[in-house]
């Protein structure tokens, strides 16, 4: 096995483990911890009912795992809407699923335009402020019968009685149907504690980012592997028929993403040139528009066959290398790079993913038995 064939099978070693990961810290906060979305989220309506009865705002349960997350955000960025949300993880199995039927059936998976996403992204923040005046105006309990996350409460308790509940239950099939044609659909498109999350800061070690510098010529990997448009604030994907993708594109050496989305992530390396001009910093680390987006899936990073992509990139002490080396996976002065950047952190190591589950469902035990 060449050099070339190497590295795509490390990557895909690398995101097949990240992929199992993942699940697998999903399922355990499923079993352990399944109402926090709920919890966190009463909280917010609490805080807008008690404001428009202008009654006195008490430190309740739902307020405490509220605070709780966000500080947790503030802190590790948004590891929960990635690793500990039960809508998450329900929307990423019925994608999963409904992608490998797409590819069986049809031969690729349907994506969204990446215009279309990004402004389909903003209709969460319409929802948030719909539910937030309701609440303050006191006529929640007037549109309640449309909640669909206390259908899936009921539901995940065993209770699947739909007595009064129709309207509700219409809406999360509604929702369903969605998660199996956009990855994350709920998530991107309609969580109302998303929108929230978007508006807290991340401290520099776990945002999100990578060298422009060192990216791998037209890889393009983390682009095309992010599920919210993450790194592409300034991208235009264009059709070329001239375009040569080079050794380090997904179709010259595959770098599949998860196992349902591989033959398209190849195909869209195939057949697109993605030009991007992004805002960069002094610090090199590209600025993207809507930064709280990110949900911390971590398909980026274990995407990124030279190891740019990652948590507090920017903090790192980087390999300086040209343009041109950075084109050539398979330049001398490439690999010695890389080789020197190994050596530092990228955030979807096992070790630390686990840490940051381990230290989330600590915060909310202790909230929920002192509380």
């Amino acid at each position: 096995m060449d050099n070339k064939n190497k590295k795509s099978g490390a990557a895909l070693s690398r995101q097949t483990k990240s992929v199992l990961l993942n699940r697998a810290v999903q399922l355990a906060f499923f079993i352990l911890a399944p109402g926090l979305y709920s919890s966190a989220f009463n909280g917010v309506k609490y805080l807008a009912t008690q404001m428009g009865n202008t009654d006195v705002l008490e430190f309740t349960p739902f307020i405490a795992i509220l605070i709780t997350l966000l500080v947790y955000t503030i802190v590790f960025g948004r590891f929960f809407c990635g690793y500990a949300c039960a809508f998450g993880f329900l929307g990423d199995v019925m994608y999963d699923a409904s992608s490998a039927v797409q590819k069986k059936v049809r031969g690729h998976v349907a994506k969204l335009p990446t215009g279309a996403l990004k402004t389909l992204m903003k209709v969460k923040y319409f929802v948030l402020a719909g539910i937030l005046i309701l609440c303050f105006v006191g006529s929640y309990d007037k549109v309640s019968k449309f909640d669909p996350w206390e259908i899936f409460a009921f539901f995940r308790a065993g209770d699947f009685s739909l007595t009064g509940r129709t309207a509700g239950f219409i809406v999360l099939i509604a929702i369903m149907v969605g998660m199996c044609l956009v990855r994350r659909f709920f998530c991107l498109f309609l969580c109302p504690m998303g929108a929230c999350f978007s508006f807290m800061p991340v401290l520099p070690w776990s945002s999100m980012g990578r060298k422009p510098a060192k990216c791998a010529g037209k890889c393009h990997q983390c682009e095309l592997n992010c599920p919210t448009a993450y790194f592409y604030s300034h991208a235009q994907v264009t059709n070329s028929d001239s375009a040569k993708p080079s050794a380090a594109s997904g179709s010259a050496s595959p770098v599949e993403s998860e196992s349902s989305d591989s033959a398209e992530t190849k195909e869209n390396a195939k057949d697109r040139d993605v030009q991007v001009s992004p805002e960069v910093g002094i610090d090199g680390k590209i600025r993207n528009i809507g930064e709280g987006e990110c949900i911390y899936c971590m398909r980026c990073v274990s995407g990124c066959p030279v190891h740019n992509a990652g948590a507090g990139r920017s903090m790192l002490k980087l390999s300086d290398i040209n343009t041109q080396a950075a084109a050539d996976l398979n330049g001398p002065e490439k690999a010695k790079a890389m080789a020197a950047d190994r050596q530092g952190i990228c955030g979807n190591e096992w070790y630390l993913v686990l840490a940051r589950a381990a230290i989330l469902y600590l915060a909310v035990f202790l909230v929920q038995k002192y509380i």
